[in-house]
């Protein structure tokens, strides 16, 4: 195990944060979207999305099995999308994501790449949709 302050080192306390407390852990019933992307590495990332009838993100749930900066990564993720059209949330990078969390060590930026291919394939799902099925 990596001792605490070797782990400062490396993540920020806003990346740290999220790892142990990850906000819109877990899934939807009935989403109007859903998205899931892996890694080499083994690690995963699925979200799901359910949409408001103006078509705005009204809830954003993922889940994932992976190391902290995965879960960090989905977590700032569905934060940031929360109360967006699709267009707008489209328009979220994961470099956005990555300065949400203050950085992540490029050995890690994966993490946030996978968590944003995820949640691209759960707005594609969600666009798909018929407005009529979303009021």
């Amino acid at each position: 195990m990596v001792p605490m302050e070797h782990m400062m080192d490396e993540f920020t306390e806003r990346m740290i944060d999220h790892a142990h407390n990850p906000r819109n852990l877990g899934s939807i019933a009935d989403p109007h979207g859903v998205g899931r992307a892996g890694s080499d590495c083994g690690d995963w990332v699925q979200v799901a999305l359910r949409l408001d009838e103006r078509r705005r993100i009204s809830e954003c749930r993922f889940t994932a099995y992976g190391c902290g900066s995965a879960v960090a990564s989905a977590s700032v993720l569905t934060e940031m999308a929360h109360g967006k059209t699709i267009g707008e949330a489209a328009r979220i990078t994961t470099e956005d994501v990555i300065t949400h969390l203050g950085g992540l060590p490029e050995h890690k930026t994966h993490c946030s790449q996978m968590s944003h291919s995820a949640f691209i394939a759960a707005e594609e799902s969600a666009q798909q949709r018929d407005p009529v099925e979303l009021a």
